[in-house]
């Protein structure tokens, strides 16, 4: 009888895994099928997306003397435009400040003033540009007292120290986004200080250098972008910012040890963008092999990156992180995309030479418009202060 109740729980057991095995089966073709329904939405809203950029309002297409006789005909209210424009704080909210050479710098300063004094209490989103070293620090001193309501900032200064954070004098206790472009360190470039900005989750870098590692609070960082980065440093950054869900990483140099230790599982990166100008994967050897993903649903990739069998060691990537992306995409790819989708038919493969990076993730170092600045709308700044 004992015998009989043991076989009868063994045979259940079996037909309980067998039942499980047939449900991961059925499981695993419904995410397939979801997963091709959301790409073909996305090509869709993509296609009809084009179609409103490309449409054009009948009114830009009015000959200019139309155009003009209109203005003529509405002098009569302009003054009231005007007087509403200028107590209309959130049309003063993103001021864009350019200096290149000291002569504007006056001019420049009164601008940003009355922009600022117009702005009310309202958030701020600012954008600085200088092309020489001390022409930007008298607007971080004009900023200063209105610090606190600096929420976007880009700055594109072609030589720092320190980015002066002292001449704003307090801590920027609403900034969520920072984009620094162009910029490198200069050689006698003093010791800098952590940037105190307890919001701070978002930060595009033109170009990385070990002087960021003390002044970024990488603890914080959700989304990181470097356009220009060492081998080594990715790493690094990996290490220093364990909280990201997005990374995009363009390597431009292959500066790095061989037999790096691991680096730590990056628990919650969902959408990873590594780029590449290299051909030669012996120069990008043992990065990927340290890499591990648990939460990864976005892969772009150049394949160089993948090693000398780039199948192989992507496969390999998802079976150690025990992750399932729902989007593998292969930059500058040599073997057929076939071969990908036969070794992980759960995941939607595609190739290409640029990478489908999201706008509204990632700052973009060369687009503002594409960093995801909320309701600031920098790219509108400049007609928002010549209203």
């Amino acid at each position: 009888m004992a015998v009989s109740s043991h076989q009868n729980a063994a045979l259940s057991e079996k037909a309980s895994r067998a039942a499980d095995r047939s449900r991961i089966v059925e499981i695993e073709a419904k995410i397939l099928e979801l997963t091709r329904s959301i790409h073909i939405l996305q090509k869709e809203r993509d296609l009809t997306q084009n179609r409103l950029d490309a449409y054009t309002y009948p009114v830009l297409t009015l000959p200019p003397e139309i155009v003009s006789e209109i203005f003529v005909h509405f002098i009569p209210v302009c003054r009231p435009w005007r007087e509403i424009a200028f107590s209309t704080p959130r049309l003063w909210r993103a001021v864009q400040m350019s200096v290149y050479s000291k002569t504007t710098l006056d001019g420049q300063l009164n601008r940003v003033e009355s922009s600022l004094a117009r702005s009310g209490s309202c958030l701020l989103s600012i954008q600085l540009s200088s092309q020489s070293y001390g022409d930007h620090i008298p607007l971080l001193e004009l900023l200063a007292p209105h610090c606190e309501r600096l929420q976007h900032l880009k700055l594109c200064v072609s030589a720092l120290r320190n980015l002066h954070w002292d001449s704003l004098k307090r801590p920027l206790l609403s900034l969520r986004s920072l984009v620094v472009s162009e910029a490198v360190f200069t050689e006698d470039c003093s010791p800098t200080v952590l940037l105190s900005a307890p919001l701070l989750n978002k930060v595009a870098l033109g170009w990385y250098h070990d002087h960021w590692r003390s002044i970024l609070p990488w603890f914080q960082l959700s989304v990181l972008a470097v356009e220009s980065i060492s081998l080594g440093h990715c790493a690094s950054a990996l290490e220093l910012a364990p909280n990201l869900v997005f990374c995009m990483f363009s390597v431009t140099s292959c500066h790095a040890p061989r037999n790096n230790p691991p680096i730590p599982p990056c628990q919650f990166l969902e959408t990873l963008v590594l780029k590449t100008e290299f051909r030669d994967s012996e120069y990008l050897d043992g990065f990927w092999d340290s890499l591990t993903l648990p939460a990864l649903r976005d892969l772009q990739i150049c394949e160089v990156f993948l090693g000398p069998h780039p199948v192989e060691a992507l496969r390999a990537l998802l079976l150690r992180s025990g992750c399932s992306p729902s989007r593998i995409h292969i930059m500058r790819g040599e073997k057929p995309l076939k071969q990908y989708c036969n070794a992980m038919p759960s995941v939607v493969f595609s190739k290409g030479h640029q990478p489908l990076t999201n706008p509204d993730e990632v700052a973009e170092i060369e687009d503002l418009e594409e960093l995801d600045w909320g309701d600031a709308g920098l790219e509108d700044s400049d007609s928002d202060n010549k209203a």
